[in-house]
């Protein structure tokens, strides 16, 4: 019980911190989406194209290559590409944060060196920036259940807490 009540302590802390910063992390939030995608060719179109390219290459080597043959029972009732991009979005977006989020206070040195500046909006920029890719991934992630099996669960009313409980988790980690 101590421990949870570190971690709801740290939470409360870091909210505080962010909402009394909100503009700043916004604009540094967008800066980052922005930045991250300038020099692609095809700009911030591969914001989507890269989630979409990379769900589809795991798809066809899982699917086709592998021809891995999972669900369609009661205790599995979606397939088998279904469940790898419900793993594997959620990691993408932890994996995408915690990369960038190591290096963040060096890259932008700048930044720390100024006297007032808030070191904890650093990472959460980095955490909402790859909420972005995740949204995306989720959107076809959905649109595919649909497609193929022509409906959604119940459960899936309980995304929205999960994204929540995540992002928490991400800022815990750098806060």
């Amino acid at each position: 019980m101590r421990l949870f009540r570190g971690h709801v302590s740290a939470f409360r802390e870091v909210t505080q911190i962010l909402l009394k910063h909100k503009d700043l992390t916004w604009e540094l939030t967008q800066r980052e989406i922005s930045d991250r995608y300038a020099g692609q060719s095809f700009g911030i179109v591969w914001a989507v194209g890269h989630p979409l390219f990379l769900m589809a290459v795991f798809v066809f080597v899982f699917g086709v290559v592998f021809k891995m043959k999972i669900g369609g029972t009661v205790q599995l009732p979606l397939d088998y590409t279904t469940y790898i991009l419900a793993g594997l979005i959620p990691w993408l977006a932890f994996q995408e944060s915690m990369n960038k989020g190591c290096s963040v206070i060096t890259a932008n040195a700048s930044l720390v060196k100024q006297v007032v500046f808030p070191l904890e909006v650093l990472p959460a920029k980095v955490v909402l920036a790859s909420l972005l890719p995740m949204f995306v991934s989720t959107l076809v992630l959905f649109g595919y259940v649909l497609w193929v099996h022509g409906g959604f669960f119940l459960t899936y009313l309980l995304l929205p807490v999960l994204i929540v409980l995540q992002l928490l988790r991400y800022l815990d980690r750098w806060g």
